[in-house]
């Protein structure tokens, strides 16, 4: 069930995304940057061709971030920058 906070914003869900009833039942949905690109540790794209990552998707970045075909493959690249 819906809640209502002090914004007359509803909130049907939260946690990773974020679905909400704006104003008029409008609905709105939100996502991180990170889990748009499949970037969940928000990994700074590099044109260096030595630090490329497996899974790169096309375009490889959103500007600044790189952007991943799947989550698997930023996680991936995640768990290798944590371990390093």
């Amino acid at each position: 069930m819906p809640r209502s906070n002090d914004g007359g914003i509803d909130i049907l869900f939260w946690g990773i995304g974020a679905a909400l009833l704006v104003g008029g039942g409008a609905l709105v949905y939100t996502m991180t940057r990170g889990l748009r690109n499949n970037n969940p540790g928000n990994i700074e794209y590099s044109s260096d061709p030595s630090q490329q990552w497996q899974g790169l998707d096309n375009p490889p970045n959103d500007g600044v971030y790189a952007r991943f075909v799947d989550a698997a493959h930023g996680i991936r690249a995640m768990a290798v920058t944590l371990n390093t």
